[in-house]
């Protein structure tokens, strides 16, 4: 956000719009989804006093899918942050300057940017474990409340959900993954690949093995 209200002001911008998107994709939908998510699980533990939370994962699975649109778009985030250290003017200093700030320090526990835009990559295998583990301490309690629906098949069902999320993502990565390989060995031939191996309206390949080739004669010689 900071980075789009200085476009606004008489300094000017600091990085280009179309920048500030390939570094951070679709991060506002994610803080949103976050901010709803806690405050249901705040609302429940404090208000509550339940610790039953599988019915909020569950109703929340749908949107927690979004978060394969960020994690596709990773490598293309770190990628222009490394352009912008080395060729920005102005976004080194002003990085600089804000993560060294107390605000940034109090909020991110002295993390620095890279290391912040990590944790979305990591939030739904987070979800997931903490699930699991729940799911596994209410078990070996054997918990089951007849006075309130059986939640323990509802935390199953949410456990279910979010790990299909978590597939969802993984699948995502190893495209992105897959993507970045062909762009690299794409860029070995120059323009001379036609059609070429990976880019906009190309069907989605994989490469499944890199190595030395030797080309053999019609005689058989090397």
């Amino acid at each position: 956000r900071p980075l789009c209200d200085a476009s606004m002001t008489h300094e000017g911008e600091i990085i280009g719009m179309d920048k500030v998107t390939r570094v951070f994709s679709n991060i506002e939908d994610i803080v949103i989804i976050h901010d709803a998510l806690l405050r249901q699980l705040d609302e429940r533990i404090k208000l509550d006093e339940s610790d039953r939370v599988g019915d909020i994962f569950l109703n929340m699975s749908f949107a927690l899918k979004l978060y394969s649109r960020y994690i596709a778009n990773f490598d293309v985030a770190r990628e222009t942050l490394e352009e912008l250290n080395f060729r920005s003017k102005r976004w080194p200093g002003w990085l600089q300057e804000r993560e060294e700030s107390d605000a940034w320090r109090a909020r991110f526990k002295g993390n620095n940017l890279a290391s912040v835009m990590m944790m979305p990559v990591q939030r739904i295998p987070r979800y997931e474990m903490l699930l699991r583990d729940l799911f596994k301490y209410k078990t070996k309690l054997g918990e089951r409340k007849a006075h309130e629906p059986d939640w323990m098949d509802e935390l199953e069902q949410c456990l279910e959900a979010v790990h299909e999320v978590a597939v969802h993502n993984n699948e995502q990565i190893r495209r992105t993954e897959w993507k970045a390989e062909l762009y690299k060995l794409q860029n070995r031939f120059g323009e001379r690949l036609d059609p070429p191996l990976v880019g906009p309206g190309v069907p989605l390949r994989a490469l499944v093995r890199e190595g030395n080739m030797r080309k053999l004669h019609g005689k058989g010689d090397g």
